[in-house]
């Protein structure tokens, strides 16, 4: 019989483990190994999370110093662009 971690569990890596916490800049509960891994991959360009979806997706043409907290995903851009037109 398994019994339940006193924990929370990390959204990323789902290990239950004593430093997950809510982080503010990824709107997530997560352990300092993934938010760390994700500002990494941020940083690059790599993977970005949408403000306003809070969707992560891959921009592999954008650079660190394109990212903003407005940085959107196509799919939040094409239906800003629309309501626009």
């Amino acid at each position: 019989m398994t019994t339940k971690s006193p924990h929370p569990k990390c959204e990323r890596c789902w290990y239950h483990k004593p430093d997950c916490d809510y982080n503010k800049y990824f709107e997530d509960i997560l352990c300092y190994r993934c938010v760390q891994v994700l500002c990494d991959l941020e940083a690059q360009g790599q993977w970005l999370k949408c403000p306003a979806c809070l969707e992560w997706f891959k921009d592999e043409k954008c650079t660190s110093k394109d990212i903003n907290d407005n940085y959107l995903c196509q799919k939040c851009m094409k239906e800003i662009n629309e309501i626009k037109t």
